[in-house]
């Protein structure tokens, strides 16, 4: 089609009618503005503007097309003309489905290669250790593709001696490769690639099989705990759905190494107990039993409001602290492994055992 033909044949069609671009304006309608680039050959009328056009002047679609009448002469003009149009509706149908399947092709490589970078990017580990005076727990280590993140959480000493430093270090072809030095009872650091202040990213599965924590003590002896990590979370799923508590519970605690008994503790205990401020609470006199978000009870025995006794059960270290205020000693059970700071510690495997027998009274 020629867009200057078709503006000088529809020109020549209002000045026959001798109308204004105005008055074929407001005949169609449409601004005058566009009238006037028709004729200028700026642009063409859509298929709407044909049609009415057509009705004004009198003439077909095609003449308009054409930019002339039709005569016997240039019939095979009108039917080129319609063969043009289809030639080019086609291959505009043919580019559109090119352009369709690119950019789904496009997306399709995004989301793969987004996938690819992402899917198990993200992994939370809890760190634990322990020796016969020591014990640590609530530990975490966050491993991502930017970053690590490491905190040793909270040591329980039962030496009876200060600690004064703590250094961590992991085991490389029989040396001690050193990770970081603190003279705190506490270890906290943030690391990431081209940085590794701390850690060597590109090894860091080897380095947490190895990682040894020394921590040592007033007097200057050292013990030395070898590091347990424990995988907790990482991003596997292809896609996330908000899942119903009851239904995943199960799972998600036997995947945190925590036992089947403790799985229908934490049943009973929501069947039972109160649920206040975010706690399952059981109360009677002297007990106060406390169930923080799944993975923490804690047991209190007052008298005369004044705390005699408590314990704290860590259910996903399987882990139990016991504090006894009156006669100022601790004991601590870790997978069975029961330590105290006093010289007998027959009594702890006693304390212990109770913590287990207050609880189920209350479940019964």
């Amino acid at each position: 089609m020629d867009a200057e033909k078709i503006g000088k044949f529809i020109k020549l069609l209002r000045e026959e009618q001798k109308l204004t671009q105005e008055a074929l304006a407001n005949m169609v309608p449409i601004s005058r503005q566009a009238i006037s680039k028709w004729e200028r050959g700026v642009g063409i009328p859509d298929s709407l503007t044909l049609i009415r056009l057509s009705e004004i002047f009198k003439v077909s679609i095609n003449e308009i097309l054409l930019g002339k009448r039709l005569n016997k002469d240039n019939n095979n003009e009108v039917d080129k003309l319609s063969i043009n149009l289809l030639d080019k509706l086609k291959k505009r149908k043919k580019v559109n489905i090119v352009l369709f399947i690119s950019i789904i092709m496009l997306l399709f490589t995004f989301l793969v290669y987004y996938f690819i970078i992402t899917y198990k990017s993200v992994k939370i580990y809890t760190v634990t250790g322990s020796t016969s005076n020591l014990n640590i727990y609530d530990g975490m280590f966050i491993k991502t593709k930017e970053k690590v993140y490491f905190t040793l959480g909270n040591i329980t000493n039962n030496s009876g001696k200060d600690i004064t430093s703590l250094r961590l270090y992991y085991k490389e072809d029989g040396r001690d490769k050193e990770i970081c030095y603190n003279t705190t009872d506490n270890m906290v650091f943030v690391d990431f690639p081209n940085y590794n202040g701390y850690l060597n990213l590109d090894n860091i599965e080897y380095i947490m099989k190895n990682m040894y924590l020394d921590i040592q003590f007033i007097d200057n002896t050292i013990e030395t705990l070898n590091l347990n990590f424990q995988e907790d979370y990482t991003n596997d799923y292809l896609f996330y759905f908000k899942r119903d508590e009851s239904t995943t519970d199960q799972k998600a605690k036997i995947e945190n190494n925590i036992t089947s008994e403790d799985i229908k503790i934490m049943a009973k205990i929501r069947e039972k107990y109160k649920y206040e401020d975010g706690s399952y609470l059981y109360q009677d006199g002297l007990f106060n039993y406390i169930f923080y978000d799944d993975l923490k009870i804690i047991v209190i025995i007052k008298m005369d409001d004044v705390i005699r006794e408590e314990w704290h059960y860590l259910m996903q270290d399987n882990f139990i602290i016991y504090d006894n205020h009156i006669d100022s000693y601790q004991c601590n059970s870790y997978k069975k492994d029961i330590s105290c700071n006093m010289d007998n510690c027959n009594i702890c495997e006693d304390k212990i055992n109770e913590f287990y027998d207050y609880l189920l009274a209350t479940l019964e």
